[in-house]
């Protein structure tokens, strides 16, 4: 009975909105965990892999592959956002002066 439960299809959109739910919890846990571990292209490779064979299967039971795909996706691109800020993180709490050059009034048009 259970197992019937388990193998009937599945609509994609469900399936979709697991992998976002995997996402959201994958960017969460990324700051959990150090950032050089999952700054690898293959982490997003492996869970695209598992999201795709999930997303062509479409059973109930593919719901825990495309979930565990779309935490990889988002342990990934939150490895790779705090990679990048890294080289902010000495100003935190320092004054800071920012300086630029306006090429260009933004209030002026041709209308004046």
């Amino acid at each position: 009975m259970m197992g019937g439960q388990l193998s009937r299809k599945l609509h994609t959109s469900w399936l979709i909105a697991w992998m976002c739910v995997g996402i959201v919890i994958g960017v969460a846990l990324a700051r959990l965990c150090a950032p050089e571990v999952f700054n690898s292209v293959a982490w997003l490779a492996s869970g695209s892999l598992l999201c795709c064979l999930a997303l062509i299967r479409s059973r109930v039971w593919m719901i825990l592959i495309i979930l565990t795909g779309g935490v990889l996706i988002g342990v990934w691109r939150g490895a790779v956002e705090t990679t990048s800020t890294e080289p902010l993180a000495v100003a935190i709490g320092q004054t800071v002066t920012v300086q630029g050059t306006v090429t260009e009034d933004a209030d002026k048009n041709q209308r004046g």
